[in-house]
C-alpha cells in the first residue's frame, strides 16, 4: 500500500504511514524473523490496527514476526497467535497461544465479567498484583499465608522480613506459570 507514496519524504507522512514504511524498510532485508519493539505505539488506533494486519499477513506467509505491544484494541488482540505475558523484572506471568491465555486465568478463578471488555485491559488488571490467597490455596497451599501475611508496605517489593529476620519471597503469578502453567495449557 505504498505505492502511492513513493516520491513523497517520509518526514511528510503520518505515523501510521511512518510505521509501514520503516517495516517496508526492515523487509527488503529479508529477514528470516522480524522483531517488532511497539510498532503501534505513538499512532491512532486505526493505523495501529493497520499495522498489526500487515504484520499477521507477513505471519501468515511464515515469517516469524516477535511484536512488543502494549495493550492493543481487541481486534489487534485476535490477530495474535502465541503470546508471552511479562511480570516487572521481565518473568513470564504466561506464554502460549492467545486462545489459551483466558482460559489459563479462567482455571485460577478469574473470569471476564464483561464479554465486550478489552482482554489486554483484564489480563494486565489481574498479572500486575500478586495472586489472591484462593488461587494460592488451591495451587500453592504452603505459600498461600506467607503471602497474606505481607504487610501492603512490602507487597511492591515482592518480598518481606519474616520473624527469624529471612526474607521471604511474595508469590507472582510467574511463579504460578513457572510451577504448572505449561503443563495446565497442555490440558487445555
Amino acid at each position: 500500500g505504498l505505492m502511492q507514496y513513493q516520491h513523497t519524504l517520509t518526514g511528510h507522512l503520518s505515523g501510521g504511514w511512518k510505521q509501514r514504511v520503516a517495516l517496508a524498510a526492515c523487509l527488503l532485508h529479508e529477514p528470516d524473523v522480524l522483531l517488532l519493539d511497539e510498532p503501534t505505539s505513538g499512532i491512532d488506533s486505526s493505523s495501529a490496527l493497520n499495522v498489526a494486519k500487515i504484520v499477521s499477513n507477513l505471519a501468515k506467509t511464515g515469517l516469524t514476526c516477535v511484536v512488543v505491544i502494549h495493550q492493543p484494541r481487541s481486534e489487534i488482540f485476535s490477530l495474535i497467535d502465541d503470546m508471552i505475558i511479562l511480570q516487572r523484572g521481565g518473568r513470564i506471568a504466561y506464554q502460549g497461544p492467545t486462545k489459551y491465555v483466558l482460559q489459563y486465568f479462567a482455571m485460577h478463578g478469574f473470569h471476564t465479567s464483561n464479554p465486550k471488555a478489552n482482554k489486554t485491559d483484564f489480563l494486565i488488571d489481574i498479572t500486575s498484583k500478586p495472586p489472591p490467597k484462593e488461587v494460592l490455596m488451591t495451587r500453592a497451599p504452603e505459600v498461600a499465608v506467607k503471602n497474606d501475611a505481607i504487610p501492603a508496605e512490602a507487597a511492591d517489593e515482592g518480598k518481606n522480613d519474616n520473624d527469624n529476620g529471612v526474607t521471604e519471597k511474595k508469590v507472582t503469578w510467574a511463579d504460578l506459570w513457572q510451577t504448572d502453567g505449561p503443563v495446565r495449557i497442555i490440558l487445555l
